[in-house]
């Protein structure tokens, strides 16, 4: 089962929405990511979240799950119901673009989760944002962006091919070197590390 999750952030393009949309079996508002949801012309399955932001009382036929738990934040919910609902597949929209603390939280939740499904990953506009397996290999667009980001602080052993500028048994690691705006050279792109999270972001 594949999980659309909508948080409330800067919310993506009708398209985008419909292509995930309809790869999706379940649609998850993450609280005031509802608003998105309805402002596309569609209905959540449920919304759950501590709803400080989403304050109606909820579409007719559609859930909602008021866990007013601190100690996670409404994505963290959003991904725990659709483990529950037994989701292995999950794509987050909403996630980027709004408030940097924010963002730098939710890419937080996308490592922790990653570990949980299969594949998860966040879009917005621009592209898609996941947690590197040890060995990916990618099918893109030659001159499309693909950035490397060290997500754990510092990643070892990172060995590219199809890309503009490529890597050799390199490391990443925040305040000293990153990956940002490589570019695909070739349609398939292959990227290992050895060891840490290595966060990919790759143009649609």
């Amino acid at each position: 089962m594949t999980a659309l999750v909508y948080c409330n952030g800067a919310p993506i393009s009708d398209e985008l929405f419909s292509e995930y949309r309809r790869q999706s079996d379940l649609l998850i508002a993450a609280d005031g990511g509802a608003y998105n949801v309805l402002d596309h012309g569609s209905l959540p399955d449920v919304i759950i979240g501590d709803l400080d932001s989403y304050t109606d009382p909820g579409p007719a036929g559609c859930e909602v799950i008021h866990d007013p738990d601190q100690e996670t934040n409404d994505l963290q919910k959003a991904l725990s119901y659709a483990l529950r609902r037994a989701a292995r597949r999950a794509v987050v929209a909403g996630a980027i673009g709004d408030r940097l603390d924010h963002e730098l939280n939710n890419l937080s939740v996308l490592l922790e989760f990653s570990r949980r499904f299969e594949s998860l990953w966040m879009i917005d506009n621009f592209g898609c944002y996941f947690v590197a397996e040890p060995h990916q290999r990618l099918q893109t667009a030659a001159g499309k962006v693909v950035s490397l980001f060290p997500l754990s602080g510092r990643v070892d052993g990172i060995t590219t091919s199809g890309l503009q500028y490529p890597l050799q048994n390199e490391a990443l690691e925040n305040g000293v070197r990153n990956g940002c705006l490589n570019q695909a050279s070739d349609a398939a792109v292959s990227i290992t590390h050895r060891s840490g999270a290595l966060l990919l972001i790759v143009q649609h």
